[in-house]
C-alpha cells in the first residue's frame, strides 16, 4: 500500500511537473510572439523615422535654396533701387538744364527784341 502511495505521489508529481513545463513552454511561444512583433513595430518605426529624416534633408536643402533665392532677389532690388535713384537723379538735372536753357533763351528773345 505504501508503494502505490508512492508511486501515485511519482505519476502526481509527474503529472504536476509536465503541466509546468507545459505551461513555461506556452509562455515562452507567447513571449516570443510578443518580441517578433515588437521586432517588426520598431523595424517600423526605424523605416519610417528614415523616411521622415530624408525628407527633412529635402526640405532644409529646398529651405537653404529659397533663402539663396530670396538673398538674390533682395540684391537685384537694390540695384534696381539704386539704378532709379540715379536715373531720376540725372532726370531731375536734365530739367534743370532744361530749365537753364529756356531762361537763357527767353533771355535772348528778350534781348533781341530790344535790339
Amino acid at each position: 500500500e505504501a508503494e502505490r502511495a508512492g508511486r501515485w505521489a511519482e505519476r502526481e508529481e509527474a503529472k504536476s511537473e509536465r503541466v509546468e513545463k507545459e505551461e513555461l513552454a506556452r509562455c515562452v511561444a507567447d513571449t516570443a510572439v510578443k518580441i517578433e512583433v515588437l521586432e517588426h513595430k520598431v523595424l517600423e518605426a526605424h523605416h519610417n523615422t528614415q523616411r521622415q529624416t530624408g525628407a527633412l534633408v529635402t526640405l532644409t536643402v529646398c529651405l537653404k535654396d529659397a533663402r539663396l533665392e530670396v538673398a538674390s532677389a533682395i540684391v537685384e532690388a537694390a540695384d534696381a533701387a539704386q539704378n532709379t535713384i540715379r536715373l531720376e537723379e540725372q532726370l531731375e538735372q536734365e530739367r534743370s538744364d532744361n530749365t537753364e536753357l529756356h531762361h537763357i533763351e527767353n533771355s535772348m528773345q528778350d534781348h533781341m527784341m530790344l535790339l
